[in-house]
């Protein structure tokens, strides 16, 4: 279940109100869009959108669908704010919208380009006196449809020198699912970025953005100006996601390629790692993915990003200002590579707001402290973030838990739910059994004083499991005598152990509310569930809720009998619309 993408993050420079998002001025874009799954036509789009601060916008620019050559369309739009993200109406599919969320000073927007979340969107800002020379080295990537079509894709990793007027193609890593998928290095020539492409250079030229316009082709480039010294260069904190992935498990077989493409949230930990939270959908279904990547950035603005870091090879860019990162999903020079796509991010800023203030993007899982999407599930433990959320710390100390604490309550859609923690930045909620599926306003009701709402969709299931110290951290397990599993006390292969675990959906018997799980008659997990260990299925002898506690899931599985070594390995929990693999778990041999 990992991926690996083309990734560009931003670091915004203002702090957004967490509600109204007004844009004005041009931003030039591109975008890419398919049907899901298969050899299916792509619809490949650019030009510039011109918004007005009163929810309206023009568009020019051309859209080429399939094999065939572009053609020139404009036409006006509207778009709407709500909870510090925008939605765009979409001028190619009436009465379709697609959501973006807004970075780097209001002047990158990013998203699916899909209602249906098949599809990528990159804009940013276009210079206010354009741009007539542009300077320095540039590395990016390039996401190519053969004929139009989405089993002809590959992807580039490239690196330019711009000189004035013109920019080179220095060097080129490409692998292509319709040749065989084999990461080849190759030399190009400076006609590989000339022909029918519309070229633009954004943010004050730290951005390149190319679509190609021609019959058949169909690709789009993005292009960071990389520094010149990066070696003090890190990432830390939580960024806005949005990804388009395209991964083909049958070599030669460019018609079985599967599309997924997400919108979430990341958190990068200063260290080379980075927690990734997303809302995907698939061909065929819409689940949430809580998975991990590393990277690592060399003095010269490049660098390596994926599962795992990969000194042989380099996909990644930084941009001059450090706020700004781009990798492709190419592999090493004559390796195979099954995975194309890309992700877009952008560092979001946590603000202080007069009065009671809940941050957009502070919907956090109460287990493992993994970026929320936002995404919730009936069951569940949530911890909001923001500022004067209450007078006083304050924490239920009877059961059933109350729906209220020092006068502070959560609201979804209007209702109180009970309430476990309340704290001058931090509230922790629990999820009612009885919330219905669908789209939720969550509001902090501080002794009368609303929040603004944060925005958030109720789902079956939300896994994590609890940890020692938040993502990537070994999980809280215990051995048959009740030790904490640990380094100096390791799981052994064949070894049953209990672990506690969140959202992991309906349970039966049910039970209400904030109520205590009774000590008799197990309420168990109804839904499908899956326990991997370092890859490998694990015997799961119960799942459900922890006999004595309040929401908490009880885990009793088996560590696989194949495990080898003396290492931490990876425990991943799978359901029918969630798979989560941060949680680490240390094992040795009997």
């Amino acid at each position: 279940m990992r991926r690996a993408w083309l990734v560009v993050l931003t670091v915004p420079l203002y702090a957004q109100s967490g509600e109204a998002v007004a844009l004005n001025g041009s931003y030039h874009f591109v975008r890419v869009a398919t049907s899901g799954e298969g050899a299916r036509e792509v619809r490949v789009s650019g030009g510039t959108l011109t918004f007005a601060p009163d929810g309206t916008y023009r568009h020019t620019g051309h859209v080429g669908i399939g094999s065939a050559a572009s053609f020139a369309i404009s036409g006006e739009g509207t778009y709407a704010s709500a909870g510090g993200t925008l939605r765009l109406s979409d001028l190619s599919e009436p009465g379709a919208t697609f959501e973006v969320l807004p970075g780097l000073d209001g002047s990158v927007l990013l998203g699916t380009g899909a209602e249906d979340g098949h599809g990528f969107f990159l804009a940013a800002r276009a210079a206010e006196a354009g741009i007539t020379s542009l300077q320095g080295n540039y590395a990016g990537a390039l996401l190519a449809f053969q004929n139009g079509v989405a089993g002809g894709v590959s992807t580039a990793f490239l690196e330019l020198r711009a000189n004035g007027g013109m920019v080179t193609p220095v060097s080129l890593v490409r692998h292509a699912g319709w040749i065989d998928d084999v990461n080849r290095l190759e030399q190009p020539s400076s006609e590989f970025l000339t022909g029918e492409r519309q070229f633009f250079a954004a943010a004050e030229g730290e951005i390149l953005l190319a679509y190609g316009t021609a019959a058949g082709s169909r690709d789009i480039l993005v292009a960071l100006r990389i520094p010149a010294d990066a070696s003090t260069t890190t990432l830390r904190g939580r960024f806005d996601l949005a990804d388009f992935c395209a991964a083909n498990s049958y070599v030669f077989a460019p018609d079985r390629v599967r599309w997924n493409s997400g919108l979430g949230s990341a958190s990068a930990d200063g260290d080379g790692n980075l927690a990734l939270s997303e809302n995907v959908w698939t061909s065929t279904r819409r689940i949430e993915l809580i998975t991990s990547g590393q990277y690592r950035i060399q003095p010269d603005g490049t660098g390596q990003f994926g599962p795992q870091v990969d000194f042989t090879l380099k996909n990644l860019a930084i941009g001059t200002s450090g706020g700004i990162f781009l990798a492709a999903q190419v592999g090493p020079p004559g390796e195979l590579s099954l995975t194309h796509g890309l992700m877009v991010g952008v560092r979001s800023v946590r603000t202080v707001q007069p009065g009671v203030y809940l941050a957009p993007r502070g919907v956090f899982n109460a287990a493992s402290l993994a970026p929320q999407l936002p995404r919730i599930a009936p069951g569940s433990m949530v911890s909001l973030f923001g500022s004067n959320l209450s007078a006083s710390q304050t924490a239920a100390s009877t059961t059933p838990i109350p729906a209220e604490l020092g006068g502070v309550r959560v609201l979804l859609n209007g209702a109180a739910a009970p309430l476990l923690f309340a704290s001058s930045q931090q509230v922790n909620f629990l999820v009612p059994w009885e919330l219905a599926p669908g789209a939720v306003s969550i509001q902090v009701d501080n002794n009368g004083s609303l929040s603004n709402p944060a925005r958030a969709t109720v789902g079956s299931t939300s896994p994590a499991v609890f940890s020692m110290a938040g993502p990537g951290s070994p999980i809280l397990a215990f051995h048959a005598d009740s030790t904490l599993v640990s380094r100096l006390n390791p799981a052994r292969p064949g070894e049953t152990l209990v672990a506690y675990a969140n959202g992991l959906g309906p349970v039966a018997p049910e039970v209400r509310s904030g109520d205590t799980t009774p000590l008799t008659g197990l309420s168990r997990v109804v839904g499908n569930l899956e326990i991997l260990i370092d890859g490998r299925p694990a015997r799961v002898d119960f799942a459900g809720l922890a006999p004595g506690m309040v929401d908490v899931y009880q885990l009793n599985f088996v560590i696989p009998e194949d495990i080898t070594g003396y290492r931490e390995v990876t425990l991943a929990i799978g359901t029918s619309d969630a798979f989560s693999d941060l949680a680490e778990i240390a094992v040795a041999p009997r």
